[in-house]
């Protein structure tokens, strides 16, 4: 029977301006950083050397050593407190803006003798510079009209103003999440396969215990061992390894770019300290036994 991915459970995190004076939209990809940070040997190595006090740099720190201190002085010793309470502590002031999230609010309705009274103004003023006092058009609309009169009107307002494309750069935070092509599976599997591979498990095994390729699963028995009927094995041991070795590669490249701040990425890191296994090396499988 062919294997299903299961893909691991992160804990969705996020802040509201009202509970906590900062908004952060609500993400899973803030908890699978910290496990990315824990994974990187470019993050441990600075930590290592941030707790012995040393002032001689480790022989074999990378070149960009100031962008990771960087880092580890931002988002601090990740070993030390779950996920949920690194993103209470920290993550939240990093990612966080300081404004209520922008949106569209009703300003109020109209009196028998005023458009606005003045509890509306004070309210909706209160409102505005909670979002960090953004341009706003402000439109009045009769309700003696159809939806459909008003839905026409408003459409035609919004055609004829100008809106921005992206965020004003006075409401943006310290660190954001990088947009990427990277996929769900890839960031969440990632953390896993990395783990696997540092204590030293055969590719073809984490391809197979990740459920990479159902169509080349191959059945183990309780000693661990693939089944000794088991049809086409050195094929389907090759392209889990072929497969195993492409995710822990990007892997490799996600936990090195969050040591330095940039997460979830898998682009070239220049300075990126090579991950370590009990047995073979990264992209480089070996032969089929």
């Amino acid at each position: 029977m062919a294997n299903r991915q299961k893909l691991p459970r992160f804990k969705d995190q996020g802040s509201s301006w009202e509970s906590a004076g900062l908004y952060a939209a609500i993400d899973w990809r803030y908890d699978a950083l910290v496990d990315y940070l824990k994974l990187s040997p470019s993050y441990k190595l600075v930590s290592e050397w941030t707790k012995r006090g040393q002032k001689t740099l480790p022989t074999n720190s990378p070149r960009d050593w100031s962008k990771l201190t960087k880092t580890y002085e931002d988002f601090g010793d990740v070993w030390r407190i779950p996920e949920s309470r690194w993103w209470d502590s920290r993550g939240r002031e990093l990612f966080g803006i300081k404004a209520a999230k922008t949106q569209s609010f009703t300003v109020g309705k109209s009196d028998d003798k005023n458009l606005m009274s003045g509890n509306i103004i004070s309210n909706s003023q209160k409102l505005w510079e909670d979002m960090a006092q953004p341009e706003c058009l402000i439109v009045a609309i009769p309700t003696n009209q159809t939806k459909q009169m008003v839905l026409r009107q408003i459409n035609a307002i919004i055609r004829s103003n100008t809106f921005i494309t992206s965020k004003p750069k006075l409401v943006k935070p310290k660190y954001e999440l990088v947009r990427s092509k990277l996929r769900e599976p890839t960031i969440k599997l990632g953390t896993i396969a990395l783990k696997m591979y540092q204590v030293g498990k055969p590719l073809w095994a984490i391809g197979n215990e990740l459920g990479l390729s159902p169509a080349h699963a191959i059945q183990i028995d309780k000693n661990g061992k693939p089944i000794s009927n088991e049809l086409n094995l050195p094929e389907k041991k090759m392209r889990l390894q072929v497969l195993a070795s492409k995710l822990i590669a990007k892997a490799e490249l996600i936990a090195e770019n969050a040591a330095r701040g940039r997460f979830p990425t898998d682009a070239p890191c220049t300075f990126a300290i090579k991950f370590e296994s009990k047995t073979r090396k990264v992209g480089r499988p070996s032969k089929v036994k």
